[in-house]
């Protein structure tokens, strides 16, 4: 989407930033009716052979099969006349902007975490497979998709997740430089890590499809998003047998290609304000602030905090306090005041963990350091 690297990425921070209107439940009723009156074209980016051809190449033949028990390797070893033949249905599926219901069922596989107790559900971690065709059509949506997407500049710059060239070690580099800068000229910094809950599974779908109506995706996109969004449905495998189909009542599916990028869209709109420094990988999100004393980093961070606060409710994005963490990197260890989320006060913490990196008060990562050694 980008030419990768870190610096040229930066510089876009200061880009300017689509406003989603005020009243939003009305707004997006009202969006939604005027594209589904809007009159239907017939224009779409037709697949082509060559197109299929470029993704079974790159794709990974250990991974496991869906619900449709199509493996990589089965796709990666068809005849040029059944891909001739998929090309054909796959430009269907653009055409009439129908994604098939037989690729919106996942099969979910629970996996218990280390140490847990197997007779709790919440003890596993679910693993979503999707049928392998699925990932096929959702390839040739995404590509369409980022033509658009690429051209209004999204995601924003401050949104490192699933934006090629850029991972979690350079969004943590951009998180620790922003901290020390403020070190190097005597600012303290205070910061909040939000835990959004269920990020992808509380996605509110009429909102998403108001963004990209509003972004001015082509219809066409918008429609065949739509379709791939509904009626979708999930078994949980156990015992090597699938459970009855159940039907999935919001969000978006995990373990598909085309899900997490339209996710990054979803938090596009973040609130920004020009003293308050905003870090996000996908749902990960970090909001940091400079201050000549550290009360007035304090200030500055617990001012901004009101704009996401009413954010996350417009959007029905779910915040869970108990997980969202607060710290002040300086040296003292005086009794700050608090920042608070919803009312409730943020305890000031010694360390925390972003990104999977422990970061401490001092940032000298000897927590992280130990945290390492213990596991070895």
């Amino acid at each position: 989407m980008y030419d990768g690297t870190l610096w040229r990425h930066t510089k876009r921070l200061k880009s300017k930033r689509f406003e989603i209107p005020q009243n939003t439940e009305r707004t997006v009723e009202k969006s939604i009716r005027e594209f589904k009156n809007e009159i239907r074209t017939s224009k779409f980016k037709k697949a082509r052979p060559s197109e299929i051809i470029c993704f079974m190449k790159h794709i990974k033949i250990n991974k496991a099969p869906g619900i449709d028990s199509i493996t990589n390797k089965m796709l990666k070893n068809v005849p040029l006349k059944i891909i001739l033949k998929r090309t054909e249905i796959f430009n269907h599926m653009l055409k009439f902007r129908h994604f098939p219901n037989c690729c919106k069922t996942a099969r979910v596989l629970p996996i218990l975490k280390p140490g847990k107790d197997p007779t709790h559900p919440v003890s596993y971690r679910p693993i979503s497979l999707l049928p392998t065709l699925s990932k096929l059509g959702e390839k040739l949506i995404l590509n369409r998709y980022l033509t658009h997407a690429t051209k209004l500049r999204h995601p924003i710059p401050q949104q490192f997740g699933f934006t090629p060239q850029l991972s979690t070690t350079h969004q943590l580099i951009r998180v620790v430089e922003h901290i020390n800068e403020g070190k190097n000229s005597n600012l303290a910094t205070a910061a909040i890590f939000l835990d959004i809950e269920k990020a992808f599974d509380n996605v509110w779908i009429e909102g998403l499809i108001h963004k990209l109506f509003a972004y001015k995706f082509s219809q066409y996109i918008i429609e065949i998003i739509q379709s791939y969004l509904a009626n979708r449905h999930f078994t949980v495998l156990v015992k090597n047998s699938d459970s009855t189909p159940i039907k999935l009542q919001a969000g978006v599916p995990q373990g598909g290609i085309l899900c997490p990028i339209i996710f990054v869209l979803y938090m596009n709109d973040i609130p920004q304000v020009i003293n308050i420094t905003i870090s996000l990988y996908a749902d990960d999100t970090a909001i940091l602030s400079h201050g000549k004393t550290s009360d007035k980093a304090i200030v500055a961070l617990r001012n901004y905090l009101k704009n996401p606060e009413a954010w996350l409710v417009k959007w029905k994005i779910k915040l869970n306090v108990d997980k969202t963490e607060a710290i002040l990197f300086n040296k003292n260890n005086d009794d700050w005041p608090k920042v608070k989320v919803y009312g409730t006060p943020i305890e000031w913490k010694k360390e925390v963990k972003y990104l999977g990196v422990v970061l401490d008060k001092q940032l000298n990562f000897r927590a992280h350091t130990s945290q390492d050694q213990a596991k070895i």
